[in-house]
């Protein structure tokens, strides 16, 4: 690996976006120790899809505030362990959402705890990849529960945040803004509702 090479891309990903952007790396795409350490020294989080992930971005040095764990089968023991740590937390589903509630108990999360929403905008070029199409395995779909995602917010005061991914492979920009502005728009009506 060339850690100077990565390093200079690193800089120029961080330049490209406003400041007080959380660029995150997935631990998955490459979890060694060393380059992790790099992109960490320049400032980025790490994002956690599965306990191993979670555990080796702890061990590396990254703070808990910058680490996004988002697997999508969480067990309750990994949603535990999230929050005792102050990790970004990404619930997958309303159910998920519903665990934590029943973990935190009345207590405010360390955390900021956010929910993955399917914005359903449509699939990609490589179709198995593609994780915004009618149909998911991931996330809260926006078009058949987006009256229980509101709600959810108004219930929950833990949830702060939302998240979104539309497919790793063969996603054009164009399927990338439109599931960002799907979330955006929703993040306007849980605002409106909420105040």
């Amino acid at each position: 690996h060339d850690l100077d090479r990565l390093a200079a891309r690193g800089r120029e990903i961080i330049a490209a976006f406003p400041e007080g952007c959380l660029h995150t790396v997935a631990v998955k795409a490459n979890p060694l120790p060393p380059l992790l350490g790099v992109l960490r020294d320049l400032g980025f989080g790490a994002e956690a899809a599965s306990l191993p992930e979670l555990i080796l971005a702890l061990e590396c040095g990254f703070p808990p505030e910058r680490i996004a764990f988002d697997s999508p089968a969480k067990t309750r023991e990994e949603i535990a362990l999230a929050l005792d740590h102050g990790v970004m937390l990404n619930c997958d589903n309303l159910d998920e959402a519903a665990r934590v509630e029943d973990i935190l108990d009345g207590r405010a999360p360390r955390s900021r705890v956010g929910l993955r929403v399917n914005p359903q905008v449509g699939l990609g070029a490589v179709a198995m990849s593609s994780t915004a199409g009618a149909f998911s395995k991931f996330g809260a779909p926006l078009a058949e529960q987006r009256e229980a995602i509101l709600e959810a917010y108004l219930r929950w005061p833990f949830l702060t945040g939302l998240h979104l991914h539309v497919g790793s492979q063969g996603c054009g920009l164009d399927l990338l803004a439109a599931g960002v502005r799907a979330v955006f728009l929703l993040a306007r009506e849980i605002e409106a509702r909420s105040g």
